[in-house]
């Protein structure tokens, strides 16, 4: 193997096999194109492999599990992160097993390796009333804050990925009641949305304020150009500054997938049916919203408490603090013990 194989088997894995093979989106493209980036990072900052000279022959067992301990230890990823980023290299690893068969017992080892989960992860999400600060931050008397609160309140409402909102059209949204979003989500499927008032208010407001025609993306930065994912976490975090300057408890760190979640959990704690969430979130299998199904303790708490029985009659569990004989023989064991 050469020191330029890994540049021209990472040219074909990406544009003939996951764009051309597979037709994989464009979003979990650049999901993969940033895991083999940090995994050259790793290489070149811990390893001292430079990019450039970087070959199959070095990916193996020992470096692809020293980059998930990396990325945990430097880098703090979550799990699930963590997670994500193996499988974009088991991905690679599947598709070089029949192309380098003389290092399958290598590849194979790297699909061995495996990200442990915590069983019961909380989620991540804003109580409503963080929800609600964050919210009446943006200044209604300019545009750009017409602009925030309708993004900000169209990805909570909507349960939107960040990618989704980028994408949204004017003539995606309908104001008239009832209110709906069109949206392109995971394996480029389109659907429809339900809002709220609302969020249909904001949007007509901030439309008409900046003059948006139906063929124009829905969100623009300054340069009239199409939001970006960083573009939209950096609105979120402005405004969860300000937030948290009137409301110490808000949370430190917030991303926009947090709206999302959010959205899910006050539905989830408001008594919805679990298959309306399931379809709000627009999942294809329930199983992956059951993990909004895990109730705050304190809510978990006031349920079963409403819900119990009583299983001895009133007067017939009387308070043994206050029997003097009782109590007077416990302190004498506890003494001679």
């Amino acid at each position: 193997m050469t020191s330029n194989d890994f540049a021209y088997v990472t040219h074909q894995f990406f544009h003939e096999f996951l764009a051309g093979t597979r037709d994989l989106s464009a979003n979990t493209i650049a999901a993969y194109e940033v895991t083999f980036g940090m995994l050259l990072k790793y290489a070149n900052d811990v390893k001292g492999i430079a990019e450039d000279r970087f070959s199959l022959c070095d990916l193996d067992e020992n470096l692809v599990f020293g980059f998930v301990s990396w990325l945990k230890d430097s880098c703090h990823s979550s799990p699930a992160t963590r997670k994500q980023r193996l499988a974009a290299l088991h991905a690679f690893a599947r598709f070089l097993i029949p192309r380098h068969p003389a290092r399958i017992l290598e590849w194979q080892k790297i699909l061995e390796i495996r990200v442990r989960c915590p069983l019961h992860a909380e989620v991540g999400h804003l109580q409503q009333a963080a929800m609600t600060k964050l919210l009446s931050m943006p200044d209604l008397h300019e545009l750009d804050g017409l602009r925030d609160v309708a993004m900000l309140g169209l990805m909570y409402d909507g349960a939107l990925r960040v990618q989704e909102l980028c994408d949204v059209r004017v003539a995606d949204v309908r104001i008239e009641k009832p209110g709906i979003v069109r949206v392109t989500g995971k394996g480029r499927k389109t659907k429809t949305v339900d809002l709220l008032d609302p969020t249909t208010n904001a949007i007509a407001a901030y439309v008409k304020a900046a003059r948006k025609r139906p063929d124009d993306y829905l969100f623009t930065n300054h340069q009239h150009g199409k939001f970006t994912r960083a573009g939209v976490a950096y609105v979120l975090r402005k405004y969860a500054r300000l937030a948290r300057a009137e409301m110490p408890e808000f949370p430190e760190r917030v991303h926009p997938h947090m709206l999302r979640h959010s959205k899910a959990m006050h539905l989830m704690n408001s008594g919805v049916n679990i298959i309306y969430i399931r379809d709000h979130l627009r999942h294809t299998q329930l199983a992956t919203t059951q993990i909004y199904a895990k109730a705050d303790a304190s809510k978990k708490r006031k349920v079963l408490e409403e819900n119990g029985l009583n299983l001895l009659p009133e007067g017939a569990n009387p308070n043994w603090h206050e029997d003097k004989l009782l109590m007077s023989e416990l302190r004498a064991a506890c003494r001679s013990s």
